[in-house]
């Protein structure tokens, strides 16, 4: 989804913006992640953000929606 822009904004081909993408996505859940470890019911904050990673990986890589 997301691809598309980067390869019509940047002239990137899909490889690189895929790559892109996957690193963005990476900080951004990296500090998710850390933020959930620092609040105090840190389990169940975890468990809220492998789910979240969990329907991202799936969403983006095989196109799935994942019901509410």
């Amino acid at each position: 989804y997301y691809f598309g822009y980067l390869k019509d904004i940047f002239g990137l081909n899909k490889s690189k913006a895929e790559r892109i993408m996957l690193d963005v996505f990476s900080v951004f859940y990296l500090r998710r992640l850390s933020k959930a470890f620092s609040q105090e019911n840190w389990r169940e904050q975890l468990a809220k953000e492998l789910s979240f990673a969990v329907n991202c990986i799936l969403i983006q890589f095989f196109h799935l929606k994942i019901p509410p």
